[in-house]
């Protein structure tokens, strides 16, 4: 048996503001969940203009198996440059896929590439529910979002769960 984790990785000691810093996921493989073999980038960033994961790709990965096929959903995050030259303007975030048949070979597919998949947030996390028949995707952006798909690839905004006023004590 082999164990798959996958997750962003960066310099020791700097945080995802420094280059090089949490800009991929990463994908690691135990056969004990002890020691750890590091197999590469999974998915990384697309270092394109106008895509939503030009700076940073594959943050917060989470996998999920439908009909088959491992979706990684991933936030993608844009804005000018990272330290020493800070600039966060024009900044965005959304979640992107990649998909894959066997956890080694990912793909980002080409109708999602510069967009994601136009969930505006971070941090998702993707659920199945089954009393409505549909998956449910949780963000953070100012709050907490939830989004509605029926096929993973496809999603809606169904509401806010969650406004950042909410949060303030």
């Amino acid at each position: 048996q082999r164990w798959h984790l996958f997750a962003p990785l960066g310099k020791i000691g700097t945080s995802w503001e420094y280059p090089g810093s949490e800009e991929t996921a990463e994908h690691m493989v135990s056969p004990n969940l002890v020691h750890w073999k590091h197999l590469g980038t999974a998915v990384g960033a697309s270092h394109r203009d106008g895509y939503f994961d030009k700076m940073m790709g594959g943050i917060a990965p989470q996998i999920i198996q439908h009909d088959g096929i491992y979706f990684m959903f991933y936030a993608g995050w844009t804005f000018p440059s990272k330290r020493p030259n800070f600039n966060f303007a024009n900044f965005r975030q959304r979640i992107g896929v990649a998909t894959s048949r066997d956890l080694d070979h990912w793909e980002k597919p080409e109708e999602f590439a510069k967009n994601g998949l136009g969930v505006s947030g971070t941090d998702q996390c993707v659920v199945r529910d089954e009393a409505q028949g549909c998956w449910l995707m949780y963000t953070c952006s100012n709050g907490v979002s939830v989004f509605q798909s029926q096929d993973l690839l496809h999603w809606a905004q169904a509401g806010s769960v969650l406004r950042a006023a909410d949060l303030s004590g």
